[in-house]
């Protein structure tokens, strides 16, 4: 890890790779993580950010992320490639690191502070800050080993950001805090960015990750499985999510010959599956011969095989949905007889930037005003 200066904050991985020696004692210490039966937990990592953009690290739990947090940080050393920083760097990684359980909130502070390389000169002004920002009341006085995880992310929150950092690294412990403490730490990431920071943040929360990065990477078994738009990365790792809670079986052949066929028209296929726009209507034949009529149903799941909708269908015929209702993901279309029986079915993946999370978008109108008493 080398930082360079304390100019703009950039950040650069190349390469970037990190093993662990599958075996313990000395003999692995002296060999390296390199070793027979290495275990790599990051691999050909490679990204770019410069002032004012921030990254998204998403990934299922030992994908990797925290492993990339800590390199980026510099509190490890990469075993392949490289990662530079250049700028003031504040990590939040881990909510016990650096705090003493038996000192106080402002003990810890004040020690943070001047780890932090801030001048005794200074220390009072910035503790202010820290405890405005905090708002931790009596608890500000009493040892941390009364605290709850909440009150301790609010502390290393605002220490993390009291040397003003032109990089900020964060993992996915924001998620601990109360409602309106996740909601102040957005704005103030928000404003950081505003003002030309560089964030890397790792979370499950794909929302905060649309939200707050332009850009962001999959990572799967310590490779990148996917990076790009933040949109499209997280709409490709729900559609995973989906597939391995509930795997879906081949898609079915296109021919609208036979009986009791479905076929999506006009629209691109890629990999065996439908690619439909989000504001683009869904365009549907269905040939129905010799089936009884009522009860025939079209049924639209997500590929977990939780229900969407359903439509009647009269008998044989075309059929077009309004687009701009199904928000981007995975889904499959079913076309089932009045048994129950899935007669024919087809995979459809909706694509498009939306921030929106669900299933269904909701039309609406906003006009402001304040509530009546």
């Amino acid at each position: 890890m080398t930082s360079t200066g304390s100019g703009p904050g950039i950040v650069r991985a190349e390469a970037l790779g990190k093993a662990f020696p599958q075996r313990t004692g000395l003999r692995s210490f002296w060999r390296g993580a390199v070793g027979p039966g290495a275990r790599f937990a990051l691999d050909d990592v490679s990204f770019k950010l410069q002032r004012g953009e921030a990254l998204g690290v998403i990934g299922h739990n030992g994908a990797g992320k925290s492993t990339l947090l800590r390199l980026v940080a510099g509190l490890t050393r990469p075993t392949r490639g490289h990662v530079e920083t250049s700028g003031r760097l504040a990590c939040l990684l881990d909510l016990s690191a650096g705090l003493v359980e038996e000192w106080s909130g402002e003990e810890n502070a004040r020690a943070g502070l001047r780890l932090q390389g801030v001048v005794a000169a200074d220390v009072s002004a910035r503790l202010e800050e820290i405890q405005d920002f905090a708002e931790l009341g009596r608890h500000w006085n009493e040892a941390l080993r009364t605290w709850s995880a909440g009150m301790r992310l609010r502390l290393g929150y605002a220490l993390a950001i009291a040397g003003d950092p032109e990089i900020f690294v964060v993992d996915e412990i924001l998620a601990v805090g109360d409602e309106a403490f996740a909601r102040k730490c957005s704005l103030h990431v928000s404003a950081f960015l505003e003002r030309g920071g560089t964030l890397v943040l790792a979370s499950h929360n794909l929302y905060q990750i649309e939200k707050l990065c332009r850009s962001a990477i999959w990572l799967n078994g310590g490779r990148v499985e996917a990076s790009g738009v933040s949109g499209d990365v997280t709409a490709a790792y729900r559609e995973w999510v989906e597939a391995r809670a509930k795997p879906s079986p081949p898609a079915p052949s296109t021919s609208t010959g036979g009986t009791g066929r479905l076929c999506l028209v006009g629209h691109p296929r890629t990999g065996g599956m439908v690619e439909l726009r989000f504001a683009e209507p869904l365009r549907l034949r269905v040939d129905a011969a010799g089936l009884e009529a009522r009860g025939l149903v079209l049924q639209v799941c997500r590929r977990s095989g939780a229900l969407v909708s359903t439509i009647e269908l009269p008998g044989s015929g075309a059929l077009e949905i309004e687009g701009g209702r199904l928000l981007p993901g995975g889904y499959r279309i079913e076309l089932v007889d009045a048994g129950g029986e899935v007669l024919d079915a087809a995979e459809l993946r909706v694509v498009g930037d939306r921030r929106e999370l669900g299933t269904i978008y909701l039309e609406h109108a906003w006009e402001g005003s304040a509530c009546a008493d």
